[in-house]
């Protein structure tokens, strides 16, 4: 099975890129019981920019997704680094190996071609913001409000809409609800997806986001609640002098999230 995020089969005419991870603007800082390292399940901003921004015309980047998604910020950048490959001749194609749900779902919807599978699902909703440990007074809230609600209505809408056969108010009502598509769900409302028949066999989905979901499936949610009964979890350190600086600032992290909603428009 391929890893959270892996690129393999590079040729000159074509790249395949496994998107199997949590999509983010940089990798989190995850304790491995003897020290502090970035998250080898993240898939982040840099690694994608590096691939994406190397293509020249006349290749094909291949996408594959099993991915319960994560920061919209991050994604809608990543949306923009792919039209830009696209206006240089780059073909996108995307496969919904099992999961692509959240900010994993706009791939698919900007791909040349998209294909999905008899057990793919694709999952639409309002931007969520975590604020984990930032501190924000009531005008940086209100401005964090200003911008996820820019994001819905400037790029998430206009993307959906550009392959949705449903009216406008029914997408709206789809994204407020949360809605969890099957592959036949997936073939009734929207255009542009080859769908088939067989089932395509992928990892587990697992994701830190299924938890802050509303209305996470069953067989997703189980996986997110496994903890092994034999295992007691060490305690995790808190972070001295010497590592502290290897944990990052969360109100910085969100401020380059507006930065990249603001630079990652669509062009």
């Amino acid at each position: 099975m391929p890893k959270f995020y892996e690129i393999k089969n590079q040729t000159e005419t074509s790249n395949d890129l496994y998107i199997y991870g949590d999509i983010v603007t940089e990798k989190r800082m995850e304790w491995d019981g003897k020290e502090w390292r970035p998250s080898e399940t993240d898939v982040d901003l840099k690694d994608f920019r590096e691939l994406v921004e190397g293509m020249t015309g006349n290749q094909t980047l291949n996408i594959f997704l099993n991915s319960g998604g994560g920061s919209v910020f991050a994604a809608s950048a990543m949306v923009s680094m792919l039209k830009r490959a696209q206006a240089r001749g780059v073909k996108v194609v995307s496969y919904i190996d099992g999961l692509a749900a959240s900010a994993a779902s706009l791939f698919p919807m900007v791909s040349d071609e998209s294909h999905i599978y008899a057990n793919s699902m694709l999952m639409i909703h309002k931007p969520l913001a975590s604020l984990l440990f930032a501190m924000m007074n009531a005008n940086e809230l209100n401005k964090l409000a200003d911008e996820l609600e820019s994001i819905e209505n400037g790029t998430l809408v206009p993307i959906y809409k550009s392959r949705t056969k449903l009216t406008d108010q029914k997408l709206k009502n789809a994204i407020a609800n949360e809605t969890w598509f099957t592959a036949e769900e997936i073939m009734e409302n929207f255009d542009g997806f080859t769908l088939h028949d067989e089932e395509k066999a992928a990892a587990a989905c697992t994701s830190d986001f299924f938890a802050k979901y509303k209305n996470t499936p069953k067989a997703y949610s189980e996986i997110a609640d496994q903890t092994p009964a034999d295992q007691t979890p060490e305690p995790i350190p808190v972070p001295g002098e010497d590592n502290k600086k290897d944990i990052p600032d969360m109100k910085s992290v969100y401020q380059e999230y507006l930065n990249s909603l603001q630079k990652g428009k669509l062009q």
